[in-house]
């Protein structure tokens, strides 16, 4: 059984949309930010804050030990696309979704808590990610679930699940 493996820019929906299509499908939701901090034992920030290398390191071994799972939805964190390794890995069990949300409407939804690193004090670095990572996050693709509101993100997630899973 594969995986379906979410990708997308920080503030995409990975995570909430993830979760939700985990529990409606009855399957395992795996989140690699939040194993990254816990096989790490810190913060992203504090990874972060020592190097985006350090980050990278531990995002790489953790998306390694999902891709070897079956049946499981992933959420990636936006970055992942970066290391062509860690989406070979990921594409060897997973089917990957790109929710191609639009940059404005993240930029308009995120906290000013520091919680999402790259964007930390500087919100319209949303702009400059879209920009850089689109074309990888499209190559990569084997679906691309394009920007609406969540309930309609959500159906054809579904969809796609379904379709993965039938």
């Amino acid at each position: 059984m594969r995986n379906l493996v979410l990708t997308g820019l920080p503030g995409s929906g990975k995570s909430r949309l993830g979760k939700m299509l985990a529990e409606k499908l009855k399957v395992e939701f795996y989140d690699s930010d939040i194993l990254v901090e816990q096989r790490s034992g810190r913060s992203i920030g504090d990874l972060f804050a020592e190097s985006e290398t350090c980050f990278r390191t531990w995002e790489t071994g953790v998306l390694q030990e999902l891709a070897r799972l079956q049946g499981a939805v992933i959420a990636t964190g936006g970055g992942a696309v970066l290391k062509a390794e860690n989406m070979a890995a990921l594409k060897q069990k997973g089917s990957v979704v790109f929710l191609d949300r639009n940059p404005e409407r993240i930029r308009k939804d995120l906290p000013e808590d520091g919680q999402r690193p790259l964007l930390a004090g500087n919100g319209d670095r949303i702009y400059e990610l879209y920009r850089e990572r689109l074309p990888l996050y499209e190559k990569y693709a084997d679906y691309i679930v394009p920007d609406g509101e969540w309930q309609e993100m959500f159906g054809q997630l579904l969809a796609i699940g379904k379709e993965i899973w039938q």
